[in-house]
Parts: C-alpha cells; sequence; structure tokens
C-alpha cells in the first residue's frame, strides 16, 4: 500500500482524492444510499487552498480532474463505482467544523475543507432595510437581492458594484454573483438630474449630497412650501474643506400674479444655516415665513458664509425666544463671525425684513452692508451691532426697542431711521460714523451715545431731524430730542433740525432739543436749527433749545452755527422756559470757542448762555 501524507493545515483539497483511493485500492458501494447534505460541496486541501481537489454534488457524483464517478454512502463510509463496478475498498470518513477527515487502512487519513465566502451588502449613504449576508460555498453562485427597503435623497438604486464610487464592476439586482472571496458589495445609486427635482425640500436634499464646488443652483420655487430647518455647508475633502456653493431662491409659476411664493418653518431652529463656502441669494418673489414661539433666527449666516436679499424678498413672523435664557439673537437675520476675523457676510439690496419678534437683523462679529430694502415693524432692535455694519441705502423704520443699536462699528452713508421707538440710534459700546442719509421721526432721540466705555459718534453729513425724547412722570427724563451725549459726539457737517425734547412732570427734563450734552461734543461743522426744549409741570426745564451742556459736561465748537431765537422763523431754535438758552444753555458744565492743535485744545473765549444765534467759524464768532 501507499502512504499519502498532507503535511499543514488542510482546507479543501489539491489532491486528487479519487487517485489517492485508487492507490489504496478501491471501495465497494451501495449505490441506493443518499448523499448528506454535509458532503456536498466543494473540497479543498489547506496546503493549495486554491486548488480544487474535488466536487460531491447532491446527485450522488464526486468529480475530480474532468472526471465523474458514482458515490455512495453506508454510514460513515465512501465508496465509489467505476465502470466494471465497484472498488472494493470502502473509504471510512467524519466531518468536524467543515472538515472531511478520509481514512483507510487505519492511520492513513487525508483532511480537506469545504471554503464558504461570505458576501455583505452596503447601502452606501442609503437608507432603510438593507440585505443581510449571505454565506455561499467557494464556486457557487447566489442571486443577488433587490433594493427594495433602500432609498437615498435625490438617486434612484441601480445595483450593487464592488466599489462604493461606481468605478469598479457592477451587478445588476436579481442576477447571479459567483464569489471568489469575501466580498462587500456597495449599492450602486444613480444621480436624479438637478432639474429633474420638482419641490424644494427635495432640490435642498439634492444639494446635500450632490453639489459640486464652484457651482451655482438656482431653486425656483413654484408652490408655497413647508420645509425643516436646513444646514447649507457642503464639506470638501481637500483644504479648504468646503465646497463653494452658490444658490439662490426665486419665486415661480404659471402666471405673472402666481408668482409669489411662501416658504414657511416647519419646525423649530434655523430655516436656512449658511456655511462657510456658500452663498445664498433671496431673489425675487420668495418670503420666509417663521414660527412663534421659535428658538432660532429664521436666518443664520455663519463665519465664512454669504447671504444676500434682493428685491422682491421678505424675511418675516418669526418670534425669537431663546432656549437657554439668553438675549443673544434676533428673528430675522443672525450674522456671525470668529476670533480669527472670519465674518459671516449679509448684503441687502432690497427686500424687506418685517414683523419679528426679538429683532430684525442681529450682528455678532458679522458684516452687514445695506443698499436698499426695508427693516420695519420688528419688535426689538431693527438692527443690533456687535459686528460692521455699512448703510448706503433703504429705510430703517418702525422698529420697538430702537432703529439700530450699536456694541460695533456703524457707518451710515446714506437710507432713512425713521420712526423707531426708543431712539432712531443707540451707541453702547461702539463707534457710530454717519456720512449721509437721514435719521427722522423717531422717539426716545435721533442718536443716543450712551457712553459705554468710550462710546463714540461722529456727524459728517446727513441729516438728524423730527426726532422726539418726551417723558411723562416725576423723574427726570425727556432730554436730548436730536441728539443725546453720554460718550463722545463730533459734528464736522450735516445737519441737526426740528428735533424736540419735552417733558411732562414734577422733577426736570425737556432739555436740548439739538443736542443733550452729558459728555463732549465738539462741533467742527454744520447747522443746528429749528429745535425745541419744552417743559410742562412744577419743577424745572424746557432749556437749551439748540444745546444744552451738563454739569462735569465738555461743548466745544471750532466752526458751525447753533441758531438763536434771532434767526428767521424755520431756523430758530426754541426754549420754552422763558427762552432760556435758545441756543445754548450751560449748566455748570464747560462751553468754549476755539481751535485744534492734533488733539490739543486752545480755548479762544468761553460761551455764555444765550438766545442769540452762535456762528463760530476757526474758533472766532462771526
Amino acid at each position: 500500500m501507499r502512504k499519502l501524507t498532507v503535511q499543514g493545515q488542510l482546507v479543501r483539497a489539491g489532491i486528487l482524492w479519487l487517485l489517492w483511493c485508487l492507490l489504496l485500492g478501491g471501495c465497494p458501494i451501495n449505490p441506493d444510499d443518499r448523499i448528506p447534505s454535509a458532503l456536498v460541496g466543494k473540497w479543498y486541501p489547506k496546503q493549495s487552498p486554491d486548488t480544487l481537489a474535488f466536487e460531491i454534488t447532491s446527485a450522488g457524483k464526486i468529480i475530480s480532474g474532468g472526471m465523474s464517478y458514482d458515490l455512495s454512502v453506508s454510514g460513515k463510509t465512501l465508496r465509489l463505482k467505476y465502470e466494471g463496478g465497484y472498488f472494493p475498498e470502502p473509504i471510512g470518513y467524519s466531518i468536524s467544523n467543515g472538515e472531511l477527515n478520509l481514512t483507510t487502512y487505519g492511520t492513513d487519513s487525508v483532511y480537506v475543507k469545504t471554503r464558504a465566502y461570505t458576501v455583505i451588502f452596503d447601502s452606501n449613504g442609503g437608507s432603510g432595510t438593507i440585505p443581510g449576508p449571505i454565506t455561499v460555498q467557494a464556486g457557487y453562485s447566489i442571486t443577488l437581492p433587490s433594493g427594495n427597503g433602500m432609498s437615498k435623497n435625490s438617486a434612484a438604486f441601480g445595483g450593487w458594484d464592488t466599489e462604493p464610487d461606481g468605478t469598479g464592476t457592477n451587478y445588476a439586482a436579481g442576477s447571479s454573483f459567483t464569489p471568489s472571496g469575501n466580498i462587500t458589495l456597495y449599492a450602486r445609486w444613480d444621480v436624479i438630474p438637478f432639474d429633474s427635482v420638482t419641490t424644494l425640500a427635495d432640490k435642498l436634499a439634492w444639494l446635500e449630497t450632490y453639489a459640486q464646488n464652484n457651482a451655482s443652483y438656482i431653486l425656483e420655487v413654484n408652490a408655497d412650501e413647508n420645509i425643516k430647518p436646513h444646514t447649507l455647508f457642503y464639506y470638501d475633502y481637500n483644504y479648504p474643506y468646503y465646497k463653494s456653493v452658490t444658490i439662490t431662491l426665486r419665486g415661480g409659476g404659471a402666471s405673472a400674479g402666481d408668482s409669489n411664493r411662501t416658504i414657511s418653518l416647519s419646525s423649530n431652529g434655523t430655516m436656512f444655516w449658511v456655511g462657510s463656502g456658500v452663498t445664498l441669494i433671496l431673489d425675487n418673489n420668495i418670503t420666509l415665513q417663521g414660527r412663534s414661539g421659535n428658538t432660532n433666527s429664521l436666518v443664520w449666516v455663519n463665519s465664512g458664509g454669504t447671504f444676500i436679499m434682493n428685491e422682491g424678498s421678505a424675511i418675516t413672523g418669526n418670534t425669537y425666544t431663546p432656549s437657554y435664557g439668553g438675549s443673544s439673537g434676533c428673528g430675522g437675520v443672525y450674522v456671525s463671525g470668529d476670533y480669527n476675523g472670519v465674518s459671516g457676510t449679509f448684503t441687502m439690496n432690497g427686500g424687506a425684513i418685517s414683523g419679528n419678534s426679538g429683532g430684525g437683523v442681529y450682528l455678532n462679529f458679522g458684516t452687514f452692508t445695506m443698499n436698499g430694502g426695508e427693516i420695519s415693524g420688528n419688535t426689538g432692535s431693527g438692527v443690533s451691532v456687535n459686528g460692521t455694519f455699512t448703510m448706503a441705502g433703504g429705510e430703517i423704520s418702525g422698529n420697538t426697542g430702537r432703529g439700530v443699536y450699536v456694541d460695533g462699528t456703524f457707518t451710515m452713508e446714506g437710507g432713512t431711521i425713521s420712526g423707531n421707538t426708543g431712539s432712531g440710534v443707540s451707541v453702547g459700546y461702539g463707534t457710530f460714523t454717519m456720512e449721509g442719509g437721514t435719521i427722522s421721526g423717531n422717539t426716545g432721540s435721533g442718536v443716543y451715545v450712551v457712553g459705554y466705555y468710550n462710546a463714540t459718534f461722529t456727524m459728517n453729513g446727513g441729516e438728524i431731524s423730527g426726532n422726539t425724547s418726551s417723558y411723562f412722570g416725576s423723574s427726570s427724563g425727556g432730554n436730548g430730542g436730536g441728539v443725546y451725549v453720554n460718550g463722545t459726539f463730533t459734528m464736522a457737517g450735516g445737519e441737526i433740525s426740528g428735533n424736540t425734547a419735552s417733558y411732562f412732570g414734577s422733577s426736570s427734563g425737556g432739555n436740548g432739543g439739538g443736542v443733550y450734552v452729558n459728555g463732549t461734543f465738539t462741533m467742527a461743522g454744520g447747522e443746528i436749527s429749528g429745535n425745541t426744549a419744552s417743559y410742562f409741570g412744577s419743577g424745572s426745564g424746557g432749556n437749551g433749545g439748540g444745546v444744552y451742556v451738563g454739569s462735569s459736561a465738555i461743548f466745544r465748537i471750532v466752526t458751525g452755527t447753533v441758531y438763536g431765537s434771532d434767526a428767521a422763523e424755520g431756523l430758530r431754535n426754541n426754549a420754552s422756559n422763558n427762552n432760556n438758552g435758545a441756543a445754548l444753555y450751560n449748566y455748570g458744565g464747560t462751553a468754549q470757542r476755539g481751535t485744534f492743535s492734533g488733539e490739543t485744545w486752545t480755548s479762544k473765549g468761553d460761551l455764555s448762555i444765550t438766545n442769540n444765534t452762535i456762528r463760530v467759524v476757526d474758533g472766532e464768532v462771526e
């Protein structure tokens, strides 16, 4: 007898089992015995796991080296049949954990194993029910499952692929697949073309997955829609790790009269959070509708993001209620920045931000440029500035809680701030420069310079007119109809006219119809005219129709005109307390004319309480 020795661990043979059987001397069998299922399959030797030794079929065949023999099993014995009959020598077998042990003549044995492969299915970004893994013996095939139960935004299931990006070999669902090893097949998702997506919600979902870098997308909204909060930020694996994407929202419809569309927020949060690299444009005929009791601003522009509003767009009806008990935020648009100097940017060319609670626009290290449009009827400040705000046009009107509150930098080049309560502009910790435009018809002073940490107001042009500071009660108040100065006010040009400070009560107030100085006021140009200081009651007040200088306050005039009661009607300032200081009233402070050399002040004389016009040029009275 020839002894066969197999070295190492065996895994499905690489040995011609039939040849080995023949060398050992044949095996008579009973052809009526059934083939146990545990024997069916392909068997490989462990020392040569890629070489097929033999295959046992469920039909009772054993196949090896292109030859096929009938196989019979009796108990734990295998027998082979050849053309002339059965081989006389039986082969004993045992199976444990997929390993087949074949023995003859006692100790002579060979071990082979089945080889099985596992096919794992990956949804590849899809959601739903994912097919479970399938294990199959080597050399056998499976039928690939369908994609039923799985879905992906803006994509259709297109079969299975060997690579997640679809660049491998693709197999159709339902097709036959024979694995050559353990493998993961990835769902292939075929992108639905952007132009084929209809609703706004679906278009936004499409962008989440398929937005391209340096691309622009127009999202035309043809019907009113409710949408959840959306984050507009598209990650890129290459530096700077975000995609540059421009999104334009505009209304559309079957006819010109049916094109204005309202997008309503369906749950609390920010409707559009605009991240780095993203530009969101609200174009014509689009209204963003907020929610009552919302916990965030309707639009949030993060550092590196850009938001643009054009004519025909609107942001309205959002009530901001901070969930964390704080106060920073607003109902309309929140623009933030970071400590590295990267800010979010908001440009308003047109449109309206109105009817929001918590304010219209809030800048937290952000940048806002207003070229047109309207910010009106908001509860809270129209604009809160803890960043940089430039107003070149448009209107801020009818807001309760100030038109503009400045803790950052505000430059007014044009436009109108009117009809707001709590002051037109209030300067807290920041700087306000007025180059042009009009501040008119506000209550609580046209400009109120609160004076925290050297708040500064510089007026180089423009007009502050028709504003009113009034108080009814037993305390003092109602001062500074045009400008109230606790900080620093420099007037180099422009006009302060037709403002009123009024008081009704038993204490004091109604002083400084044009300017009330409780800090430092330097006049280097411009005119103060037609203002009124009025008082009604049992106390005192109604002084300084043009300028009122409080105790410890400073008023210096280099060049400019403060009209008195001797001026023509329409120009003269008025003080109702026996015309006491129609032009200037000094209540124990410093009032002088003179010049500056750098920051050094040279006085050319004191100014007394007067009803007459004060006209000074380069420190000299004319």
